[in-house]
């Protein structure tokens, strides 16, 4: 069964010194539609399909991390295996938090 449509809120996790935030599609493909970030410190946050390495898989990137949102049209597909993820850079550990709400919309033409 896939994410239906609506939106989802995941709080970041520290990988490394960074924090990211990743929603997996489950059972089939998803389509993000938007996104909106927040975090407790403005630094630049980058959007990735699939491996979650920021500059190099980055398909997106913010002005300010800290409060953002962007728009997909036309909406960005990730596959079985493929989350989408926003990674904040540096700012892992301590006090910092992160979070990202993504709007899962259906896949164009259902």
């Amino acid at each position: 069964m896939a994410l239906a449509p609506g939106y989802y809120t995941v709080v970041a996790a520290t990988v490394g010194s960074d924090l990211v935030a990743s929603l997996y599609p489950v059972g089939e493909e998803m389509w993000v539609g938007a996104v909106t970030v927040l975090a407790s410190l403005s630094t630049p946050a980058y959007a990735c399909i699939g491996l979650p390495i920021a500059p190099l898989y980055a398909m997106d990137a913010t002005r300010s991390g800290g409060a953002d949102s962007s728009d997909y049209d036309p909406p960005r597909m990730c596959g079985i295996g493929q989350p989408f993820s926003i990674i904040w850079p540096g700012i892992g550990g301590g006090t910092n938090t992160a979070s990202m709400t993504v709007h899962v919309v259906p896949p164009r033409g259902r």
